[in-house]
């Protein structure tokens, strides 16, 4: 069946969205995608380390057993769970008395902190550049991490060194999942590389993914209006932020019709 993207706005844009049938299963099918193409992003990773010199090697190895070390160390003194930072990043942290703290003391014995609480960037660098295979990824960490640290100095507890290494941990989390679901996204074929939807592929990608016609038909005009909302109401100059807004729109979409038919 011959595809005229350049078409897809015309044909689509001026009719209501439906309710496509069983479209949750499809919803499932997406994200288990999406996390296949994050495996994939690590594995790749992996397979360029284990390229690397047997003294890289090792030198790659001490920063997991410095890691291990220096959360059990804090999660001692502190009397956190030294998998908080994992429960963090999960979004099931419970509330601990220290744990700004803990999360400075932890970024402390990982040296990407300095005494004064300021980013280690020499360090943060380093780190990047050993576990970050792409040289785009590379430039993408470090400057979330010195945006971080810039804001972080700037909010209302700047003079406090825990809630200002919280405050930068929890900037950076928020910014690289993001990445990582751009990164799916641009895997996947909805979006480019700045972050925009791929307008010009976006009826291909969806017949390769669907292939119910009523889905396909949703599928596309949910991406082509969630694409011009976020550029009004959403616009971003980060890549990352524009890929996770559009990404959030679309599934918004999609929480609507299974609401409505349930």
């Amino acid at each position: 069946m011959g595809i005229n993207s350049r078409n897809i706005d015309s044909q689509m844009e001026q009719r209501p969205l439906g309710q496509p049938k069983h479209y949750h299963t499809n919803l499932e099918m997406l994200f288990s995608l999406i996390l296949l193409t994050l495996c994939a992003f690590a594995a790749t990773a992996e397979d360029s380390e284990s390229s690397e010199s047997s003294s890289e090697q090792t030198h790659d190895n001490e920063h997991p057993r410095r890691y291990v070390e220096a959360l059990m160390d804090c999660s001692e003194k502190y009397q956190v769970p030294p998998n908080y930072f994992t429960m963090i990043l999960n979004g099931d942290a419970p509330v601990f008395n220290d744990a700004k703290c803990f999360v400075k003391c932890g970024m402390m014995g990982l040296h990407y902190l300095n005494e004064d609480g300021s980013l280690n960037e020499k360090e943060v660098r380093s780190v990047v550049h050993r576990f970050f295979a792409e040289p785009s990824a590379h430039e993408q960490a470090i400057n979330t991490w010195l945006n971080c640290e810039k804001q972080s100095k700037s909010e209302q507890y700047a003079d406090d060194s825990c809630e200002r290494a919280y405050n930068m941990f929890m900037c950076y989390s928020e910014h690289m999942s993001k990445c990582f679901m751009k990164c799916g996204l641009v895997g996947m074929g909805y979006i480019n590389r700045d972050g925009s939807l791929n307008g010009a592929n976006l009826k291909n990608t969806v017949y390769k993914y669907f292939n119910d016609e009523s889905q396909r038909d949703f599928t596309i005009r949910a991406w082509l209006a969630c694409d011009q909302k976020c550029h009004s109401a959403f616009y971003s100059d980060d890549s990352c932020d524009r890929a996770f807004n559009l990404a959030m729109c679309f599934v918004e979409q999609i929480k609507n019709v299974c609401t409505e038919q349930i």
